[in-house]
């Protein structure tokens, strides 16, 4: 479907479309993503405008259809036109898109800047994708130098929820409110990791146990790996890790057992997890988020 009532916004050249996305972010739609690749054929260049959580490591796109990507296949000249005239074209056709896109961002706008002053020199265009793409993560390709790809800004929110089915509304508006990337939850309560407690558009990992229990939700297009761990009886319910590709880091959700004193057994049973996730967290060779209930008040 088309919704801008100028066909001529799709008869520009690439750069004029990396133009057009410049002036987007600068006039407040900081949160629209860049992504370009060659045609297999290499007769054309495909540009996409889309959003930060449609971009699987930051360089391949999770959904193409119209409600998540805006895509046009270009020639690599520059058309000789004044641009300004097509930015209420392209606003229209990105309408679908509009609400994710406005924001503030200003790494991003610096990076895109940047690449913008590359591919005007005669540098190259940006390849974040393709046939032969064989950047590591984390790169693009800019002719044939390597360039870091986008910054990324995560948003983690963690929690001691102290029971999913009694506050599962109140996480659910609160997804909506903060729209997190990742979120971590403790003392979960579900020891049968019920389907009622997805959330949509995220993936659920938990390491469960009836009195505690820890689950992490991440958006699907992080898609980060879960570490396998000694999950004896001391870390069953209290800690679940993740390591992340782009960006490169390991992510630990935590629930710390309370060393009462007044519990039999109580302080040996913490002396031994904390000893156990020091073993874990300095064997980590990548940067390091430690989050979660710690139980450090003594009170």
């Amino acid at each position: 479907m088309k919704y801008s009532e100028n066909p001529d916004i799709y008869n520009l050249g690439v750069i004029d479309y990396m133009l057009l996305m410049q002036q987007l972010l600068h006039s407040g739609y900081q949160k629209f993503r860049w992504v370009s690749e060659f045609a297999p054929n290499g007769s054309a260049f495909r540009c996409h405008i889309t959003t930060q959580d449609n971009i699987f490591a930051n360089r391949e796109l999770v959904h193409h259809d119209k409600g998540y990507v805006w895509s046009v296949s270009a020639g690599r000249d520059k058309a000789d036109v004044h641009l300004t005239r097509y930015i209420k074209d392209l606003l229209a056709e990105l309408s679908p898109l509009l609400d994710k896109g406005r924001g503030h961002d200003p790494e991003y706008v610096t990076w895109f800047d940047h690449i913008i002053d590359m591919v005007q020199s005669g540098k190259g265009l940006p390849q974040f994708n393709g046939e032969y793409f064989c950047e590591p993560f984390g790169y693009i390709k800019i002719g044939e130098t390597r360039h870091p790809a986008p910054p990324m800004s995560l948003r983690l929110i963690s929690w001691n929820i102290d029971g999913i089915k009694a506050h599962f509304d109140s996480l659910t508006k609160m997804v909506s409110e903060y729209k997190p990337d990742i979120i971590c939850l403790q003392k979960y309560k579900d020891n049968k990791g019920s389907s009622d407690f997805e959330l949509p558009g995220y993936r659920r990992d938990c390491s469960l146990a009836s009195y505690a229990g820890v689950a992490t939700y991440t958006k699907e297009y992080l898609s980060p790996e879960l570490i396998s761990i000694d999950n004896t009886h001391t870390l069953k319910g209290h800690l679940i890790v993740h390591r992340f590709r782009y960006p490169a880091f390991t992510l630990f959700n935590t629930y710390t057992p309370f060393s009462n004193p007044a519990v039999d057994g109580a302080i040996n049973h913490r002396k031994y997890f904390d000893a156990s996730l020091f073993k874990i967290l300095s064997s980590t060779p990548d940067r390091t988020i430690l989050c979660g209930d710690f139980n450090i008040v003594h009170t």
